[in-house]
Formats: structure tokens, C-alpha cells, sequence
């Protein structure tokens, strides 16, 4: 890599430590791209009225901050901005759920986390619990792949007894140290949702 392909290299955002620094220099990458205004939303969508370059170059520049954006962040954040439809919608969600961290209590992230209830579908019920372990980790909390697991069952419907069973005595579902693998269970039981 040369010195320009270093400098021109887009940050990782992989946890709340990261966050700050991150912020900083995505903003910068989005001011080096002219995608900034997008971003913060203080640029629109061109008009009908407005030539086929106006509306290309706004096309080119709002869909290469949405790849930097996807790109920048570590896996375990990408469920966060995948579902939103633009780039200023998954900009704004990492901004909340990791500013909020800055503002909810370790307590109030805990709370949540044991009150956690079904949601209208499986695939809903993952996405809140991902959410909820995503804001417990950015208030300073630890859970480990065990806990999530445990977590994740209690919030399945009955029809999933029997694949939870069947998960919990097979050793391909757990990890070098016995804990269960988080993120290979998710994958499995969305695939059956």
C-alpha cells in the first residue's frame, strides 16, 4: 500500500472507543468527496427540474458516502445501517445509537436488556436484540456470546423448542472455549425465520 493509498484509507469503527476519532475522520472523508451536505442533509435531492448532471452527480456522491459509510463500520454494526434506504438515515443511526451511549446509563441499557419481549416476527425480535446489545456495549457493558445466546432464546417463539434444543448439544454451535457461537446461531435461526 503507498503512502496515498494509506492516507485516502477509510477509518473502522469496531467499538465505542473508536467512535470519536471515527466521526472525525469520516466527516473529513465526506468533505473530501463533497458528500457532506448529503450526509448531514442540508443538500437535497436535485429536482425534476434539475439537469441529468446535477442529478448523476448527486446519484455518484450520495451512493459512494452510503459504500464509504458501509465500509467504515465493523461487521457487527452493519445491521444498523443496512435496512436504511439513504445514506444521511444510516448516518443519523450510528450517530444516535452511539452518542446515546455517551448519555444512557449502564443501568438503564441493562433494564432493557432483561426486559427484552417478543417482537412481531423473528427476524424483528433479532434486530431489537442486536440493538439492545449494541447499546448496552456503547454505555460500557460486556455480554458475552453466551449471554447473547440465552438472550435470544428466551425472546423465540415456542415453534423454535426444538431447534433450540437441538442447538444447545451441538458442539458446531459453540466456540473453541464451549461458549455458544452468537453469531452462527443468529445466521441459523434467521435462515429458518
Amino acid at each position: 500500500m503507498s503512502g496515498l493509498d494509506k492516507m485516502d484509507a477509510l477509518p473502522r469503527l469496531e467499538d465505542l472507543s473508536d467512535f470519536k476519532i471515527w466521526k472525525k475522520l469520516m466527516i473529513l472523508n465526506f468533505t473530501k468527496t463533497s458528500a457532506d451536505k448529503i450526509v448531514f442533509g442540508t443538500e437535497m435531492v436535485p429536482g425534476t427540474a434539475a439537469s441529468e448532471e446535477v442529478k448523476g452527480s448527486y446519484t455518484r456522491r450520495a451512493a459512494g458516502a452510503f459504500q464509504d459509510l458501509l465500509r467504515s463500520v465493523g461487521k457487527q454494526y452493519l445491521d444498523l445501517i443496512c435496512e436504511k434506504s439513504d445514506v444521511k438515515s444510516a448516518w443519523d443511526e450510528i450517530m444516535r445509537t452511539f452518542e446515546m451511549g455517551n448519555e444512557i446509563s449502564l443501568q438503564q441499557a441493562e433494564e432493557e436488556m432483561e426486559n427484552l419481549v417478543p417482537e412481531a416476527t423473528v427476524h424483528a425480535s433479532v434486530t431489537k436484540l442486536k440493538s439492545v446489545i449494541q447499546k448496552l456495549v456503547a454505555s460500557g457493558g460486556t455480554i458475552s456470546d453466551s449471554q447473547k445466546t440465552w438472550k435470544l432464546f428466551k425472546i423465540l417463539p415456542d415453534s423454535y423448542a426444538e431447534l433450540i434444543k437441538s442447538i444447545r448439544i451441538d458442539e458446531s454451535y459453540r466456540k473453541e472455549d464451549k461458549s455458544f457461537d452468537f453469531d452462527k446461531i443468529v445466521k441459523l435461526v434467521l435462515a429458518r425465520a
